[in-house]
């Protein structure tokens, strides 16, 4: 099947740097960026509310959005499940509600919900649709965590038949459920890879080593190495690549290494140290 979107040299800003990605059904595409970064002006333009200050966005599928403060107001969950874009029979009304945490308040108004069933009836809009690609502008930040698994767990299953998402977040913790990343700064794409790019770009692995002699180490770690520090009477070592030095390590420096601490860098890490 062929992308859905395809993005090909956008930017936001004039002058700024460009972003060509297709996203293919089942893909998942995370924006994150500080505020006023950006984020929202990307995820606008891919639903084709605005148009880029350079590139082109071709979609071959109608996105679907959550609804809007207008779209809920005065209105009940189990109204907003029922009557989404499309017709939804009440089964798929009914998962969507179990879905989005909404069933035992499914009779309520709007307006009696707490802010994150407020973001969860909102979200709504999206699932109940049949279109193949979502997005989403934040709506994943405002969920409670206990409501935002339940959201996943079920945008995942949407995965499963094809569905594309992109959403606008800053959850870090979902950084490892994206396909891509898209990193925003100022108006401009700072970076754009998978989460294993990105750790590659921005973080170092960690190793505390103790050893009866540092000699043979120091020289062992030399061409992989960012930094070697003393700390105490151990050496706290920085390098670009982890298994293959932890190998190493653990194999030529039998009988010299005593105890090896290793620490992989985290997705999390890595999109909070890009920006700083």
């Amino acid at each position: 099947m062929s992308e859905l979107v395809a993005i090909d040299h956008v930017s936001i800003t004039a002058e700024g740097p460009t972003l060509s990605l297709g996203i293919d059904p089942g893909q998942w595409v995370g924006i994150y960026g500080p505020a006023s970064s950006g984020k929202s002006v990307l995820l606008r333009q891919i639903e084709g509310a605005e148009r880029p200050a350079q590139g082109t966005i071709t979609r071959h599928a109608e996105p679907a959005v959550p609804y809007s403060n207008s779209d809920i107001k005065r209105s009940r969950p189990r109204v907003l499940a029922r009557y989404g874009k499309g017709q939804n029979s009440s089964a798929l009304a009914t998962e969507l509600l179990l879905a989005t945490r909404l069933w035992d308040d499914r009779n309520k108004l709007t307006s009696e919900l707490s802010s994150s069933q407020v973001a969860a009836a909102k979200l709504l809009g999206a699932l109940a649709s049949d279109s193949k690609l979502i997005l989403l502008d934040g709506h994943l930040d405002s969920l409670d965590p206990w409501t935002l698994r339940s959201v996943i767990d079920y945008l995942r299953r949407l995965r499963s038949r094809g569905v594309a998402l992109v959403a606008v977040t800053n959850r870090l913790e979902l950084g490892t459920e994206f396909d891509a990343l898209v990193v925003m700064s100022k108006g401009n794409i700072r970076f754009a890879g998978s989460p294993a790019e990105l750790i590659r770009k921005t973080e170092s692995h960690e190793f505390t080593v103790s050893a009866k002699d540092h000699t043979g180490v120091r020289a062992l770690v030399s061409p992989f190495s960012v930094s070697v520090q003393q700390v105490g009477e151990d050496l706290c070592i920085r390098a670009a690549e982890g298994q293959e030095i932890a190998a190493r390590l653990l194999l030529e420096g039998y009988g010299n290494v005593q105890h090896l601490l290793y620490r992989a860098p985290t997705v999390p890490e890595a999109l909070l140290n890009l920006i700083r």
